[in-house]
């Protein structure tokens, strides 16, 4: 049965920490404590709550969209269009197709539409209300941490790790009944019981690009949601996530060291930036990446069941000296990047986009790698190697697969008119059949006729400079790759102004268009360098303790999403990438009253991607005067021939932290930046208060925003909204 071997050893480890727990509680003086005795139980319970401050909503969720309760005039096709299939003369049909919208608009629960003889022109406003929250996150979160000497060489460690979302937000379920959300289709359906906060789930079709066409919308849900947990030791509802981010066994051999289980792999010390730590992806539901900086991905890192093992050996570079080094290996089952769902806090995709996350297709492949470190000479070397999958994935246009969604009669109409338009199977795919007939409509295109997608042209083209991406030639690609498009009078533009209207058209005639797209898996090997070197100098100099590092990273081969989301893979972006990272720590004292401060300063450089792994060439798309929720220009899009995207030549970043304890450590102040150099900004200051050891107070505020340059050509933007002050009280036991 699949699966069958990790549950056994799950289940196996999932029992002795369960049976470790009950014994640490049991009387002193009955047999278990006797045949268990040296176990060690530990945790905390916690209240985390991210109160808004700021107005502004998530952009990526339905009742965030910018567009929401904004007049948008959206402008139908000139006159003639030129299609791949012929030329296509609107007037020569718009009789028979007038005849024919009133039974179409009642189909499509539209009101009615007549099409003037030059396109359509109306203003239409988007729904639903736009949401008005006070928290961004509010969440009881406990965490129980057990070790247990099995033997003198055997060690049990695990740790269960339960979170209880309260729900206090202003949702995008609760309009659902409201008139924008009426109706069955895939938006509105995935969302019909609520949002979903914690399940983690992926398609259990993954069905190629024109398979899957006779299936109603609530099967295409009941696919797309089919499978449940990329991580096996998690158990999540809409509202709670149960996990074990730890259960593992160490196994100690004089200087071998093997863990197996369920593991978090820790490389890397950098705050903010990931150069040398590739073993896990990370988890982005609970906070996204806005935790507090200084737990260093700590609580992000998704676990995974492999083995890993640590040796200390002599240095391979013996003949220099002897010295030990540390050899350190893993192989790991992949485990993905987890995305926020559709419509929640930290949500980043946009709700008008349904995900096929084709995770399936690589559930049983695995991760390995190995890094050398230890010191040589003045310096300490660490060099890293693995071949693993890319966590965050490839994303493309995939076929809706969508249910009859009455564009056909409209089409065979046409077809009956004189157009005769018969879809051409593509060069590349042997699966599109040829022929007169067109049923399936928006099935073999990567769109349904949906109100909870997107709304007009406008609202398209702003939302693809957001996402970095090329709307302009993303739609061509569209068009290109599905011919089902072109049987739909779908062309080719050649300006952002006739794509502007040609997207207008379908979505007037529609009510609204959701983009389905897959997300797809790609290995990739790894190798990188660490250089540290320890400075020394007058004690209370700047260069007294010190320390400095350089990482370096290379990727030959990289997948990257392309900016056109093309479905074909040899049109996938595919480059080599380099990474580093220069990085300067050091214990300053400035008073005698005080503890030492802990300062960090780092700079950041990658040659192809952003902070989240998107390509750089995205980049660029202009916003138009857009700065908030109602604040736009007239010309976003339309008028903007630019609106593409221009693209960035690298990416480069500088972080700066210090860590400034009080007397008695009572209390602790924390601060980190991060600058993204094209005028991206994130100041996080910090104050942790301990009155004992089992209570503590922390509260930490997140301000993000553009402070010069434009909002779409740095990365630090893309969370601006979340402008939030964040607090923590804990219990630990």
């Amino acid at each position: 049965m699949k699966g069958s071997y990790t549950r056994s050893l799950c289940f196996g480890l999932a029992s002795m920490a369960c049976v470790a727990t009950g014994v640490a509680q049991a009387d002193e003086e009955s047999w278990f404590e006797r045949l268990f005795s040296g176990i060690g139980v530990g945790g905390f319970i916690q209240l985390e709550t991210a109160f808004r401050t700021t107005g502004e909503e998530n952009p990526n969720n339905q009742r965030g969209n910018v567009f929401n309760g904004r007049p948008v005039n959206r402008v139908g096709l000139p006159v003639q269009v030129s299609n791949t299939l012929n030329a296509v003369d609107f007037n020569n049909v718009l009789t028979g197709v007038n005849g024919l919208l009133g039974g179409l608009s009642t189909g499509l629960g539209l009101p009615p539409v007549v099409i003037p003889a030059v396109g359509v022109t109306d203003t239409f406003v988007r729904g639903p209300q736009q949401a008005n929250n006070s928290f961004n996150l509010s969440i009881v979160r406990s965490e129980v941490d057990v070790e247990w000497p099995i033997l003198s060489n055997v060690r049990l460690k695990a740790t269960v790790r339960g979170i209880f979302d309260v729900d206090r937000y202003d949702n995008y379920d609760d309009d659902l009944s409201n008139a924008p959300f009426e109706g069955d289709a895939v938006g509105i359906l995935q969302n019909r019981n609520g949002v979903n906060f914690f399940e983690d789930r992926y398609d259990s079709n993954t069905p190629s690009r024109f398979d899957s066409l006779d299936q109603t919308n609530a099967e295409i849900v009941n696919g797309l949601q089919g499978e449940k947990g990329t991580s096996p030791l998690e158990f999540a509802g809409q509202d709670y996530l149960v996990d074990f981010p730890n259960l593992y066994l160490d196994i100690e051999f004089g200087p071998l060291l093997l863990r197996l289980g369920n593991q978090q792999i820790a490389w890397g010390d950098a705050i903010f930036f990931r150069i040398l730590d590739v073993p896990n992806a990370l988890d982005l539901r609970r906070h996204s990446v806005l935790d507090f900086v200084a737990e260093e991905f700590s609580d992000k890192r998704v676990p995974a069941l492999g083995l890993r093992a640590s040796l200390t050996a002599t240095s391979p570079f013996f003949f220099l000296g002897a010295s030990d080094w540390e050899y350190d290996a893993f192989i790991q089952r992949f485990r993905p990047t987890i995305l926020g769902n559709p419509n929640t806090p930290y949500n980043v995709v946009p709700s008008q986009f349904t995900v096929h996350n084709r995770f399936k297709k690589v559930d049983n492949e695995f991760n390995f790698g190995i890094r050398l470190k230890g010191p040589l000479g003045p310096v300490d070397l660490q060099f890293i190697a693995a071949r693993v999958y890319n966590p965050g994935g490839v994303f493309h246009w995939t076929a809706s697969g969508v249910e009859d969604d009455g564009l056909s009669p409209l089409l065979q109409a046409a077809n009956a008119g004189s157009m005769n338009l018969v879809p051409v199977a593509s060069p590349n795919d042997s699966t599109v059949p040829a022929g007169p007939s067109l049923q399936g409509g928006l099935a073999r295109t990567p769109f349904e006729a949906d109100p909870t997608g997107v709304t007009s042209g406008e609202e398209f083209s702003f939302y693809g400079g957001v996402a970095r991406l090329d709307h302009l030639n993303g739609l061509n690609e569209l068009i290109e790759n599905y011919p089902a498009a072109q049987g739909l009078l779908a062309a080719r533009a050649e300006s952002n102004e006739a794509q502007l209207r040609q997207e207008d058209l379908f979505i007037q005639l529609t009510g609204g268009l959701r983009g389905h797209v897959a997300r797809d898996y790609f290995r990739e090997n790894n190798f990188g360098m660490g250089i540290t070197h320890n400075f020394s100098g007058p004690p209370g100099s700047i260069i007294d303790q010190l320390i400095g590092s350089i990482e370096v990273k290379y990727i030959p081969d990289r997948v990257y999403t392309p900016v056109d989301l093309s479905p074909q893979r040899e049109e996938f972006i595919e480059s080599d990438e380099w990474e580093g990272a220069l990085v300067f720590t050091k214990f300053q004292r400035f008073s005698s009253s005080f503890p030492a401060t802990f300062l960090v300063l780092q700079y950041l450089y990658r040659s192809e991607s952003d902070l989240f792994g998107r390509h750089l060439s995205g980049y660029g798309g202009e916003l138009n005067g857009f700065s908030g929720n109602t604040n736009f220009a007239d010309d976003i899009g339309e008028e903007d021939p630019d609106a593409t995207g221009v693209g960035r030549s690298n990416f480069q970043a500088m972080a700066f932290a210090f860590q400034q304890p009080f007397p008695n450590r009572i209390f602790v102040a924390d601060f980190a930046t991060l600058l993204d150099i094209e005028g991206g900004l994130l100041v996080q200051p910090s104050l942790t208060w301990k009155p004992s050891r089992a209570i503590k107070v922390q509260g930490f505020y997140n301000f993000i925003d553009t402070v010069y340059g434009e909002r779409n050509n740095n990365a630090v933007d893309t969370a601006s909204f979340a402008d939030e002050f964040t607090l923590r009280l804990s219990y630990q036991f």
